[in-house]
């Protein structure tokens, strides 16, 4: 039997190639990549965490559609009580001028498609690495297919004060539609940001977004990068692949928060690769997923530096019939000594059904480094819900309260109080729905 996935795929682009490949030669390279590479299923390992089927009865359409701004459209209602601030904005797989505002002469914006065009050598070295270091099949197809995205640039020695919002937006279609969208990401020297990124649908059809982002940060530069998913507009028809590749360089800092509330099935994929000695890297997740909800996390640090501190904390819980997947890798090259580096993982399950799986791993080639990681999966503790009771709590409210206090050891970490309270709130809300 034909892999669905790669047959429907390949009809499609033979059949629409000069829309969807745009004569690019780049392009089309990488489709020949595609159609060479083992096709995708869930009995492969890096997919093993995937829904059943999904590929083999893989129902979208490639989105060929051409984008056609619409200014009357107001995504500000998105950007709730984000009143200060870059807002970047993304329709159906293109960046949208139209619809964006950016307050801050420290930054650059455009149109990936319009810089890979006009400046393909300024970003040549950094585009497109994560499929040829990885061979991963599904990069490879979004190279191939993403039109648009977004190019953005921190200048050097900038403080970016207002945060830089980035929403994803799919608008109504009469179909099931695959986008691609791609973002490249340049910290320049000892440069400062923060970065907050969401998607949304509004489609009442189903959609896949599969997303790509390159960040490379330069010495001594800082981001804060937030990948959020959270908002509930249609988000039942929302299905995410995110991919992204980060490369830190020396005494660079990446904090990078992933949170992500009740998806119907989401696969976050990461990357980073410490370049630089005295970089830190800072990943942190919290997950809440509930009725037929999937959350698939895979992380790989590769330290190739001396000197690099690096923390790893993911916190899930897991209701009704969801399930959560953690694989994560800690890889540490001979000459990167001096490393200190931990990982954790803890879930509580809220229903005999739910699921959460855990698979943390260390390689370590280096002899004069500090490392450590440990797993635990359990349950409400009971005693302190009864602890509550005792002082006049119900049941449900104190299990409400015991599970937000488990939230805010990751939330709490946030640096924007408005952000964190939001998130917070919202959690609270998915809690008593």
């Amino acid at each position: 039997m034909k892999n669905k996935f790669k047959c429907r795929i390949t009809k499609a682009v033979e059949a629409n190639k000069k829309n969807l490949l745009e004569g690019s030669l780049l392009k089309e390279e990488y489709f020949k990549l595609f159609e060479q590479m083992e096709a995708p299923t869930n009995k492969q390992s890096i997919f093993k965490n995937i829904p059943a089927d999904f590929f083999e009865n893989f129902e979208y359409e490639v989105y060929d559609g051409n984008y056609t701004p619409r200014p009357e459209e107001d995504y500000s209602k998105y950007f709730t009580s984000m009143e200060k601030g870059n807002f970047i904005v993304l329709i159906n797989g293109f960046f949208s001028p139209e619809h964006s505002r950016i307050i801050s002469d420290n930054i650059v914006i455009s149109k990936l498609s319009e810089k890979i065009k006009k400046d393909y050598f300024a970003v040549e070295k950094y585009y497109i690495t994560y499929s040829e270091r990885h061979e991963y099949i599904l990069s490879a197809l979004n190279a191939a297919l993403s039109r648009d995205g977004i190019f953005l640039n921190i200048k050097e020695n900038a403080i970016v004060e207002e945060p830089i919002y980035i929403l994803s937006v799919f608008t109504n279609q009469m179909k099931n539609y695959l986008y691609n969208q791609r973002f490249l990401i340049l910290a320049d020297k000892n440069s400062q940001a923060t970065i907050i990124e969401n998607v949304v649908s509004e489609s009442n059809s189903k959609v896949m977004m599969m997303q790509v982002t390159e960040l490379h940060q330069s010495p001594n530069s800082l981001v804060n990068y937030y990948r959020l998913n959270n908002y509930a507009a249609k988000k039942e028809n929302l299905v995410v692949f995110l991919d992204s590749e980060f490369a830190i360089e020396e005494n660079a800092v990446l904090n990078r928060f992933s949170i992500n509330f009740n998806s119907t099935f989401s696969r976050n994929r990461t990357n980073v690769k410490a370049i630089g000695k005295k970089s830190e890297i800072n990943l942190n997740s919290f997950i809440y997923v509930k009725n037929h909800g999937v959350m698939d996390i895979r992380t790989i640090l590769e330290i190739a530096s001396p000197e690099v501190r690096c923390n790893q904390f993911v916190k899930s819980i897991a209701d009704e019939n969801s399930r959560v997947n953690f694989s994560g890798k800690i890889e540490i090259e001979p000459h990167a000594q001096k490393v200190v580096a931990s990982q954790k993982s803890r879930g509580i399950l809220l229903s005999n059904t739910a699921e959460i799986f855990c698979e943390p791993q260390l390689e370590i080639y280096a002899n004069d480094v500090v490392c450590s990681h440990g797993a635990a999966i359990g349950n409400v503790d009971d005693d302190l819900v009864f602890y509550l009771q005792s002082r006049g709590i119900a049941k449900d409210e104190a299990q409400k309260l015991l599970l937000a206090a488990y939230a805010s050891e990751i939330l709490d970490k946030i640096h924007i109080k408005e952000l964190r309270d939001n998130l917070l709130n919202e959690f609270q809300n998915h809690l008593s729905a």
